[in-house]
């Protein structure tokens, strides 16, 4: 790491012990759809970035974070309207705020 990150965002979430919390930002994307009368009207697919977590405080203060990513992304574009290509991850992190 040569120090260029750059922050461009900093969501934070409140939430208790075995309490499940989620942060999800996302669009609406539009399309358009056939009718049954041959005519066409604009629909909308969602498309999002959430992440959900749920902390367990053990009994030595650590904390273990149960995560789950879920990040939408556009696929596609049929005559069915684009395609919402998914990723979620899942896992697990341990650690304390001792410093």
């Amino acid at each position: 790491a040569d120090g260029k990150g750059k922050i461009i965002s900093s969501p934070r979430v409140i939430t208790a012990d075995q309490v499940e919390a989620t942060i999800e930002q996302g669009t609406q994307i539009p399309y358009q759809q056939a009718t049954s009368s041959g005519a066409t009207a604009v629909s909308f697919k969602s498309a999002s970035l959430s992440l959900k977590v749920k902390p367990q405080i053990t009994p030595d203060d650590n904390v273990i974070m149960e995560l789950n990513i879920h990040k939408d992304s556009v696929g596609t574009v049929t005559s069915s309207g684009p395609s919402i290509v998914f990723c979620v991850r899942a896992g697990a992190w341990a650690g304390n705020d001792s410093g």
